[in-house]
């Protein structure tokens, strides 16, 4: 799927807030380096895939496999100094570069309005997703790259559950035939 679709084709920059794509994701807010190298290859890979550059913005001390402002793999790393200073962090980049931004974070989007272009998470997890494929489903065929769906164990133990309850009321009832 071309994300491009979706924003201006002549900008073939997006400025990526991690934090924002890592939330999206489920994680909290204590993303530990391995998750954040691990979505850094997926990225790296899409980027590569759909040739697009990306510029990923974490935030914290930089990791050492991914230092700031120089290339992991083929994507570059910035790092805000906190949290706070994050959404101002990814507008100027986004500024700077004539990236499009894309973030959930609605002060960056305030800071941006107007100069670049943005665009929303949700929109781009639809061409990405940084959940690991193995991580999101049980059958997984990397020959084929297919994914098939997660059969459901809750709906299947809950459907058991009420069965062997409906036996244990009926022992207790005389069922007249």
């Amino acid at each position: 799927m071309n994300i491009l679709k979706y924003v201006n084709l002549n900008k073939q920059l997006l400025i990526i807030d991690m934090i924002s794509l890592l939330k999206f994701s489920g994680l909290k807010n204590d993303f530990s380096p391995r998750t954040q190298l691990q979505v850094l290859r997926k990225l790296s890979k899409f980027s590569l895939k759909e040739k697009i550059n990306i510029i990923a913005v974490l935030s914290g001390q930089p990791l050492h496999k991914a230092p700031k402002g120089k290339k992991f793999d083929n994507i570059k790393v910035y790092y805000s100094s906190s949290l706070e200073t994050h959404p101002k962090k990814i507008a100027s980049l986004a500024i700077l570069k004539s990236g499009i931004l894309v973030t959930n974070d609605e002060s960056a989007e305030i800071k941006v309005r107007n100069i670049t272009e943005t665009m929303k998470i949700s929109t781009f997890r639809k061409a990405f997703d940084p959940i690991s494929d193995y991580d999101r489903y049980d059958n997984y065929d990397s020959r084929r790259n297919k994914k098939f769906k997660k059969y459901d164990v809750n709906k299947r133990e809950s459907t058991t559950e009420n069965t062997k309850n409906n036996e244990a009321i009926n022992e207790l009832i005389d069922l007249v035939d």
